[in-house]
């Protein structure tokens, strides 16, 4: 237990390259069972038909995995959802297919060469591995194209899934112990606790937040949010040895240059590992590229194409899925209404002016879960005895979500789309900074990244990372795995 608690990374890649490497090749049985014809084509039974596509699963598995190691799906980098890992899986997979493909052309009867031009080595382990690997032209004629598509539609399906099993199962670990590193924070202001925030949210990180580094000496000894400020810069030698601690994130954008410099330098000296935040970090959140002008490196944005077209498609995509929803949840409608009118007075529907894209404000529609002469632009309940929340009715709809549905109304007539930045209201909007008012670039969502994360117990405002996130890497495939986490999340949440 020792052990793989100080090699828990380690293991873990193990067993994950293990765990893909069996979707894989259920991915490839699977296929084999469902999209090849009948045994009785070719008078024999499934497993004759897993010997004969033998060669395209073991080629599928190598190629995959070799793609997945390309692809960095093996270090561990995670993004806000995993989101950027189900990206690079998908990649690698398509890849993955390509190369199956062109080492079936490239590679036939490759065997026989030992026979033909090494007649030598013909009974040598290497040319048994190649016969393992050879596809002879009497295979291919066993072959079908079914199969060989199918196994990288099955392979990618099932590692999303297991991923996403993998993913709440490594956090699991974390949170009960298992492979974390010792995190101190060098400073105690906004970036700071911002740093600790996340730590806290997202425990898959393996973070496991000591305390905060601090040079001034009136908060040494005290209590930052329940953690302790250890000591300050001339205590780092002692505290890393005394905690542990294997990483410190300098989150003190304000420290001058040579003073950075210095303190990295003193932290490769104790050799423990270091990270900043640097100075402008929401800056970087956008795509820039890097260049120099001599020996001062210099960053510029990279030139967005466009967004006409991708406006366009996600119109159309909001129109057609809307509207399926929307008829789709007529009977919910119908029984939420009743419900609604027999818990209290008052019309079903609940009105508020929200901002969308530009600026523009518009009437954003829900099903009322307060009293008539309580529903106001004030900050929305959190406790369920709020006195506002009309009992029982008002509660289930706010737990499950269900007095968001009206919104598809919204989103078929254009003032919002399927999944985007949260809408705010405009005493709230009247507040942001340059930096917040970057929401208003896309039409709101009736959902988004934020209300899928750990982050949405905190106000959307003090989360704005999600949404810079959303607007810059905004796509379709974001756009469905935001639904679809949309879906297991509800339920979820409804459950607590």
């Amino acid at each position: 237990m020792t052990w793989l608690r100080r090699n828990f990374d380690t293991a873990f890649l193990i067993v994950q390259v293990v765990v893909d490497g069996v979707c894989i090749l259920g991915a490839f049985m699977l296929a084999v069972w469902l999209v090849a014809p009948e045994p009785g084509v070719h008078g024999g039974t499934f497993s004759n038909l897993l010997a004969d596509h033998r060669s395209l699963g073991i080629i599928s598995l190598f190629m995959t995995l070799l793609c997945f190691w390309v692809f960095g799906l093996y270090q561990w980098q995670k993004s806000i959802l995993n989101v950027e890992e189900y990206r690079s899986a998908l990649k690698a997979v398509c890849l993955g297919f390509l190369l199956t493909a062109a080492y079936l052309f490239l590679f036939k009867n490759f065997g026989r060469t030992f026979d033909k031009f090494l007649p030598g080595m013909s009974d040598t382990p290497l040319a048994r591995i190649a016969e393992l690997l050879t596809v002879t032209a009497s295979t291919v004629g066993k072959w079908h194209k079914g199969p060989f598509v199918a196994t990288f539609v099955f392979a990618y399906l099932l590692v999303v899934v297991q991923r996403l099993v993998m993913f709440n199962l490594i956090g699991f670990l974390h949170g009960a112990g298992f492979g974390n590193s010792n995190v101190v924070v060098y400073g105690s202001g906004p970036m700071a606790l911002r740093v600790e925030q996340k730590m806290r949210l997202f425990p898959f990180l393996g973070f496991h937040f000591v305390g905060f580094i601090e040079d001034d000496a009136d908060l040494i000894g005290k209590q930052i949010r329940g953690h302790k400020v250890l000591g300050d810069c001339e205590a780092l030698a002692s505290v890393c040895e005394e905690y542990r601690v294997r990483r410190v994130i300098i989150a003190k954008p304000e420290l001058d240059e040579t003073t950075l410099v210095e303190l990295c330098a003193r932290l490769e000296g104790l050799g423990v590992e270091y990270m900043v935040v640097p100075r402008l970090y929401h800056f970087f959140s956008q795509r820039f590229v890097m260049e120099s002008l001599d020996t001062i490196p210099l960053l510029h944005p990279v030139h967005k194409a466009s967004r006409h077209h991708v406006r366009l498609f996600k119109r159309c995509f909001d129109l057609l899925v809307g509207s399926f929803f929307m008829i789709c949840a007529l009977p919910i409608f119908l029984l939420v209404s009743v419900l609604v009118k027999m818990g209290s007075t008052g019309p079903i529907f609940f009105t508020q002016t929200r901002v969308g894209e530009g600026g523009r404000t518009f009437s954003m529609l829900k099903f009322r879960t307060m009293h008539t002469d309580m529903c106001e632009d004030s900050a929305t309940p959190q406790s369920s005895g709020d006195p506002r929340i009309i009992p029982v009715v008002g509660h289930f709809l706010r737990r499950t979500s269900l007095d968001e549905l009206p919104q598809l109304a919204n989103v078929i007539k254009g003032d919002m789309s399927l999944v985007g930045p949260r809408p705010e209201m405009p005493f709230i909007v009247e507040t942001y900074t340059a930096m917040e008012r970057m929401r208003l670039e896309f039409k709101p969502g009736l959902t988004g990244l934020w209300q899928v994360s750990e982050g949405r117990n905190a106000p959307i405002h003090e989360n704005l990372d999600y949404d810079l996130y959303y607007i810059e890497n905004q796509s379709l495939f974001l756009d469905l795995v935001i639904l679809g986490l949309t879906v297991v999340a509800v339920p979820l949440r409804a459950t607590h």
